[in-house]
Formats: C-alpha cells, structure tokens, sequence
C-alpha cells in the first residue's frame, strides 16, 4: 500500500514538473518587457528538486537465510557417511554429511588348545555389524605329556597302588594303576585325660601305632566349669572412665565376662549469664560451669 501511494505522489509530481517546464518554454518565446511574467520562483524550483530526491524509491534488502535445526535423514553406519538437513523458511535446504562411526571392536578370545582339541587365536569383530577384523585361525592340539603315576605303598587301612602314567594336562590316564592290598592295624592303649574348668577329659581309648588311626575312641569328659565371681561395675563421671560388670572363674581366674572401660560422660555445660556493670556495682563477664560436678569451665571475670 505504501508503495502504490509513493508510485502514485511520484507520477503526480513528474507531471506537475512537466506543466512548470512547458510554462517556462512559453514564457521565453513572449516580447521584451514581459520579462517579469516569466521569471519562475527560484524557491518554488529548489521544493521541486528537493521533493524529488526525497521520493526516490528505496532498494529491496537482500534476503538473509534463517534456518531450523538439523534433521538426520540417513543415519551413519559403521562405514557409511549419513546425512542431515536443516530448511530456510523460504524453501532453502543446507546439507551436510554425519561422519561414519566406525566399527566397534570385540575381542573374540582365544580359545587354548588341549591335548586333543585345537583351539583358536585371538581375534576381532565389529559388534555392530558383524563384520570379522581380525580372523581367528587354528592352532594345533597339543597332544598328551606323560607323568609318570609312582607306585603307592600299602598302610594299614587303605590298599596300595603299582605304578602307572596319565597326562599332566589333561589328566587323562595312559596306563592304569592296579590295587595292592591293605596292612592291617598295630594296637596302642591312648590313656584317660583328667578335665578342668575348661577342658574336656577323656577315657582311655587305642589307635594304631603305625598309621595313627583311632580303634577304640576316646570319650569326651565334660569340662567341670567356671566358678563365677561377679567384678561390681564402676559408674564413670564427668572427667573419669568407669568400667561395665564383669565376671571372673574364682578357681582358675580366668575372665569370663571382660569388663569394658565407659567413656567419660564430660561436663555438661550451664551458661553462667553475664552481670552488667552499674554506676556502683562491678558486673561479670559471661561464664561455664558444668551442672553435673559444678566444675567451673569458663571463670567469670569482674568488670569496673
């Protein structure tokens, strides 16, 4: 609308100037002395000029992109680019490439070989796409190695053995041992343990001299037990640990209950209020007392 208005003061004004030059031109061809009626307004001429410059019709401002977010349109993978995009309200669109994410690696473990199975080298996957970066390749079985399984002497109770030999690593047997028999036992009296206050006795009993296994068990005799005699507990005070009760055997003097030291309970601080001097009376200075043993903590002092 402003525009149309403009265009429309323009051409009345180029008009208008038309009208004023045609007058002049007419003016000019008019006999001496009649001068005077053709002289054109030197002030009316200087508003024509300058309402011309004032209506010159402004230049168009270059218009400047503003664009919203960036869109994925392809995502990345490992090994492709992807892509995004953002739009100008004018239609504009800006492109730009997401750099591929590369692979993500895995490590496929090695697997040790046996004796009798073979294993695999360390190797690598991507755990995205799969893709194999580092091939696993075979490594041999590594066969048995022989030990030799010594021959086991026979005892008492328990059968022997002949000698034998089995894999070291695997543990497979190679050449079976075969079973010897057992000794038999050799008797010994065990004697009878008197008890205490707190050890068990025994009966009497027998094992076997040569392998030390027991043949006839000795039974256990209660421990007769403690004789109890109660430590009075000791209260504490505000400086002072006290103790807990406690217990002791009157007959071997073991402890039976320990006493356990209890922490000092400390003062209890009351606030000794401060006396404000008058014109005839000394004050006092704020103190502490505890309100437990009346112990003074924080003297009062006398203030003139």
């Amino acid at each position: 609308m402003k525009k149309t208005i403009l265009l429309i003061f323009a051409i009345l004004l180029s008009l208008l100037i038309l009208f004023v030059a045609c007058d002049e031109h007419q003016g000019t061809q008019q006999p001496s002395g009649s001068a005077e009626e053709t002289t054109i307004d030197p002030i009316e001429t200087t508003y024509e000029e300058t309402t011309t410059e004032e209506t010159t019709t402004p230049e168009t401002e270059p218009h400047v992109h503003v664009f919203g977010d960036w869109v994925t349109v392809k995502e990345p993978v490992c090994t492709e680019q992807g892509e995004q995009q953002r739009v100008c309200d004018c239609g504009e669109i800006e492109t730009q490439n997401v750099d591929a994410l590369g692979h993500t690696e895995v490590i496929d473990a090695a697997v040790e070989p046996t004796c009798t199975a073979t294993g695999l080298t360390e190797g690598k996957h991507c755990s995205v796409c799969n893709e194999v970066l580092v091939a696993q390749e075979v490594v041999d079985a590594l066969g048995h190695t022989e030990v030799i399984d010594a021959a086991v002497a026979p005892t008492c109770t328990a059968t022997g053995l002949t000698e034998g030999k089995h894999c070291s690593v695997c543990n497979e047997v190679l050449v079976a041992q075969t079973v010897v028999e057992a000794l038999g036992h050799t008797e010994v009296i065990d004697a009878a343990v008197a008890p205490t206050c707190t050890a068990t006795g025994l009966t009497e009993g027998k094992h076997c001299s040569v392998c030390g296994e027991v043949l006839v068990a000795q039974e256990v005799v209660d421990a007769l037990g403690h004789t109890e005699v109660i430590d009075a507990a000791v209260a504490p005070t505000c400086t002072a640990t006290g103790l807990t009760e406690g217990k002791h055997c009157s007959v071997c003097g073991e402890v039976l209950v320990a006493q356990e030291v209890v922490d000092a309970l400390g003062h209890t601080e009351v606030i000794d209020a401060a006396v404000e001097p008058t014109c005839t009376a000394t004050g006092l200075t704020e103190g502490k007392h505890c309100s437990v043993c009346n112990e003074v903590l924080v003297a009062q002092e006398v203030v003139d």
